[in-house]
């Protein structure tokens, strides 16, 4: 847990924002409202106070004679007053996906997989290169991450303060009662912290506004490229650049990536496309060697987006568990006495699919949720009303798909979905009735 060189002075970095925020302060209020919005699914902390009775509790604790809880909330609310500080960045909301509300796992891959599979449908091909960095957050230099929090606004007692909580830190192992030597922590952000996560974010975002071809999830990082196929030369001229710039930033900040680990691949359907590229790549001063598949977020992506590989580990997988689990469920049935077969039917993998998707777009299309804008689609207006869609504007424009295979990506099978089954009718619906629709749709299965 540490830098090449801890005591370096850091980049001078010009101040992002005219605003500051130099302190931070705690009310009965703010610590009530912290309280009611703990998730009792999560452990106890070294105290042993379980989240359900701090919740059920909170109003009587927020009074200030039990501001003993403020040790408790502290990093919380200096989480929420560092990510939505004056220098909070929308980069963040576009690029980022991990440490924050609401983005997940899932998102990030269907947009990524998305564009490539278009780029696929209309004949182009992409460079695809999943980056590793070492350590990761085990190597976040002090020095650096201090000067990133003031050029975002965050100065004065709370620059302070953020300083002594990552500073003065050791490090111990305990096994079987015997401690090892304490060592100092000379770097790093505290992972299974509230504020070692936004902290990285922070450390990371000035990368991720100089690359907007790079999208993140916490450390993992995607860079990718499309481009006709008689481009393949500049695209890979443009992947290098960027790489470039890469290794370039974690020069600057101390931040170790490992062109070894680091993994290419060309997206295409073509066997001519690879080796276009093949031997053009090369990251850290070590050539990129193209590979079949790339793992991506625990997916492995193979080269026709086809996901066959994926699925077979994934099956293969779940039927060891499957076995156990249905001898333990006809053991516990017929103990029970109860019908072997239920007379409630279970939903079917494929609908739960159609309304997770559907749940998705809405959020997407209706909602405007921000880092899911790359999932909306224009809206059909139609001169006359169908059977399966009225002309109110709600429909939206199904995808042009020139193979089976993009038919059945995430756009083409949703925008199908939205318009036949969530605003069906006989008759022009009133924008009454498609909200109740989408209401019960959503607010069932979410």
């Amino acid at each position: 847990m540490e830098v090449d060189d801890p005591e370096r002075s850091p980049p001078l970095l010009e101040q992002q924002c005219r605003e500051t925020v130099t302190k931070v302060e705690v009310t009965q209020g703010l610590v009530e409202r912290l309280l009611q919005g703990l998730d009792v699914q999560k452990a106890t902390g070294p105290d042993n106070i379980s989240p359900h009775v701090l919740k059920q509790c909170a109003r009587k604790l927020a009074v200030p004679p039990h501001h003993s809880l403020l040790c408790l909330l502290t990093g919380k609310y200096l989480a929420l007053s560092v990510e939505r500080g004056p220098g909070s960045s929308r980069t963040q909301e576009e690029l980022q996906f991990g440490f924050r509300p609401g983005p997940s796992t899932s998102d990030l891959l269907m947009l990524l997989t998305g564009r490539w599979q278009d780029a696929l449908d209309g004949g182009l091909d992409s460079v695809v290169v999943a980056l590793d960095i070492a350590g990761a957050f085990d190597r976040v230099w002090h020095g650096g991450l201090l000067e990133k929090l003031r050029a975002k606004g965050i100065q004065g007692d709370l620059l302070q303060l953020l300083g002594d909580y990552l500073q003065g830190r050791t490090l111990q192992v305990v096994v079987n009662g015997q401690a090892s030597e304490s060592l100092p922590v000379r770097a790093s952000v505290p992972q299974d912290s509230v504020l070692g996560p936004v902290l990285w974010n922070i450390y990371v975002d000035d990368l991720l506004r100089q690359l907007p071809a790079v999208s993140a999830y916490a450390d993992d990082c995607t860079l990718s490229c499309t481009y006709p196929r008689h481009e393949s030369v500049r695209a890979a001229e443009e992947i290098n650049q960027q790489l470039g710039v890469i290794q370039e930033w974690g020069t600057r900040w101390q931040v170790t990536f490992a062109p070894e680990k680091t993994q290419a691949m060309v997206v295409s359907r073509s066997p001519a496309a690879e080796p276009a590229v093949e031997g053009g790549l090369s990251f850290g001063g070590l050539p990129l060697e193209l590979q079949e598949y790339v793992k991506i977020l625990g997916v492995e992506v193979d080269r026709g987006l086809r996901f066959d590989r994926h699925v077979k580990h994934i099956a293969l997988k779940a039927s060891h568990r499957l076995d156990g689990i249905q001898r333990r469920a006809l053991r516990l049935v017929e103990a029970a006495g109860a019908p072997a077969h239920p007379e409630t039917p279970v939903d079917t993998l494929e609908h739960r699919r159609d309304v997770a998707a559907l749940v998705v777009f809405h959020k997407a299309q209706v909602q405007g949720v921000p880092h899911l804008a790359g999932l909306r689609l224009p809206t059909r207006v139609t001169s006359r009303d169908t059977r399966t869609v009225s002309s109110s504007g709600d429909s939206v424009k199904v995808p042009r798909s020139l193979s089976s295979q993009h038919q059945r990506t995430f756009w083409g099978r949703v925008s199908r979905l939205w318009n036949g089954r969530l605003f069906q009718s006989v008759g022009p619906a009133t924008s009454m009735e498609r909200a109740l629709v989408q209401v019960l749709c959503i607010g069932i299965y979410s």
